[in-house]
Order: C-alpha cells, then structure tokens, then sequence
C-alpha cells in the first residue's frame, strides 16, 4: 500500500472505532453489559489494525511514537476495566480519552470528526 492508500485506510479505521467506541459507551450506560462486551472485542481488533497500520505511518501525517504508544496505553486500561467490570470506567475512557485521540487523528488526517 502506498501513503494515500494507508491513510485512507487509516481514517476508515479511526471513524470505525469511533462508532464502535460510542456504541459500546451507550450500551454501558443502558446496562447493556454483553453487548458491550462483543463490541469490545470488535474494538480490540480494529484497534489492532489501526496500531498495524500507524507502526508504518508513525513518522507521516503527524503520527509519533508517543500518540501511538498513549493509544495502547488507553486500549489496555479499556481491556483491564472489561475483566475488572468497571463499565463506568470503560465508558468515561471512551468518552474522555478515545474520543478526543481519534478526533485529533480526524484533524490530522485532514478529516472532518464525527460528532
């Protein structure tokens, strides 16, 4: 894949875990536990694509080590709350930590962010 084709792909990826990170945190607040956790798992995989994908993109469009490594940061707390069952905190790190990385990934890639 050439740079256009990774980032094209790349902002697919992002506006995909952006839906399934706000499907998951409106399951949470409906107490709609299991569901939540199958997105979950849908959210853990694309998240792993995207990671597959920003490890080749790190240095273009803005995207450094640092952004990356927070991203896995967030994505293991995520994983951590799910075994722990703290759906509260699952939720507030989609909410107030995922939201806010993949919509400054939006504004990199030159994308306009979902609301």
């Amino acid at each position: 894949m050439n740079i256009a084709q990774n980032t094209n792909q790349i902002a697919y990826l992002v506006m995909k875990l952006e839906d399934i990170g706000r499907s998951i945190w409106e399951n949470v607040m409906l107490a709609e536990i299991e569901r939540a956790m199958q997105l979950m798992q849908e959210f853990t995989m694309t998240a792993a694509q995207l990671l597959d994908l920003l490890s080749v993109m790190q240095e273009t469009k803005s995207f450094n080590k640092e952004q990356v490594l927070i991203f896995m940061q967030i994505i293991s707390f995520m994983e951590r709350a799910m075994l722990d069952m703290d759906y509260i905190f699952l939720a507030d790190l989609i909410k107030y930590e995922i939201t806010p990385m993949l919509d400054s990934w939006y504004r990199v890639l030159n994308m306009e962010p979902v609301i």
